[in-house]
């Protein structure tokens, strides 16, 4: 079959009767994946029983690929449940294994034990070639493959973000959740802290505002324009965008801002195929700030965007 959402499988989850033997949880998104592990977990024990499931220490274990011992991994899924009906393994790390190690779990997800879980973390998006053989076809023909893709549309982080909230207790209104979702932060990990940051500052009420979401989120990390220059040299021309903003609107000096992001522009011009536009939208850029033509403001952004293309 092929690869299902995380968002299809945490909503089908709840509903399964049985769990394959074989699952897969791949993707770019450490928040995804480990937000899909908690609700097959929670599942598992569900299908077992419970607290009445025999002990967790002897149906439940946790391998990394890192370590190399595939070994040990095959004898965990080869040993009987005790007390309870099926066994669960998770294997971590799999984007971190060898290439004889890696073989060996293939090998073993083409004909699995049908009395273990196995439930396999590959914290990586890979190729598209890389999709079509090894793993992903195997376990696909045996049990369930979830991709975890970072979520770059907006309407998908906006989804996520009002799942979360739900979960928290909170009714976001969509101007709020749209608000968190372009300032609240790059990866879902910081999107979550702001849900729980905007939970504790609720004080019990559980309709969310725009306003509210603007109020938690002014209760943030002091931004400076070194978080500026660290995130363009990430790559992260986003997230610099956002926190230049925060400190245009602290009244940051034009004449600091731009000392600051020359170095991390023409950084971006030397890994860019655009980087002789990218040197002369900065020398244009400077010359308009020292005789005081055009906003500070989408001077700078342009840059910032720019830099990014």
């Amino acid at each position: 079959m092929p690869l299902q959402s995380s968002d299809q499988f945490l909503k089908d989850i709840r509903r399964r009767q049985a769990l394959p033997p074989v699952t897969l949880f791949i993707g770019d998104e450490d928040s995804l994946i480990e937000e899909c592990l908690r609700a097959f977990e929670a599942r598992f024990w569900e299908l077992a029983g419970g607290p009445a499931a025999g002990p967790v220490d002897f149906n439940r274990e946790v391998h990394a690929a890192s370590r190399g011992d595939w070994s040990s991994v095959l004898e965990a899924l080869g040993t009987l449940p005790f007390g309870c009906p099926k066994k669960l393994v998770i294997l971590t790390g799999f984007e971190k294994a060898k290439a004889d190690y890696a073989e060996r779990i293939e090998r073993y997800v083409s004909s699995p034990n049908p009395s273990s879980c196995l439930a396999l973390l590959w914290n990586v998006r890979p190729t598209q070639a890389a999709m079509g053989r090894g793993l992903v076809p195997a376990v696909s023909a045996s049990g369930t493959a979830v991709r975890c893709w970072k979520l770059d549309r907006e309407d998908s982080r906006v989804e996520w973000i009002r799942r979360r909230a739900e979960g928290l207790g909170l009714e976001l209104a969509p101007e709020a959740a749209r608000l968190l979702s372009q300032e609240g932060g790059e990866s879902l990990r910081e999107l979550g802290t702001e849900l729980e940051k905007l939970y504790l500052l609720s004080g019990g009420k559980r309709r969310v505002t725009a306003a509210d979401a603007a109020e938690s989120m002014s209760f943030r990390r002091g931004k400076n324009l070194w978080d500026v220059a660290r995130a363009m040299d990430a790559g992260k021309f986003r997230e610099a965008g956002r926190i230049l903003e925060h400190c245009l609107a602290q009244g940051e000096e034009p004449a600091k801002v731009m000392a600051f992001l020359s170095k991390s522009v023409r950084n971006a011009a030397q890994r860019s195929r655009s980087g002789g536009k990218i040197l002369e939208e900065l020398a244009d850029a400077d010359l308009r700030l020292k005789s005081g033509h055009g906003p500070e403001s989408a001077v700078f952004e342009r840059l910032v965007a720019l830099s990014g293309d």
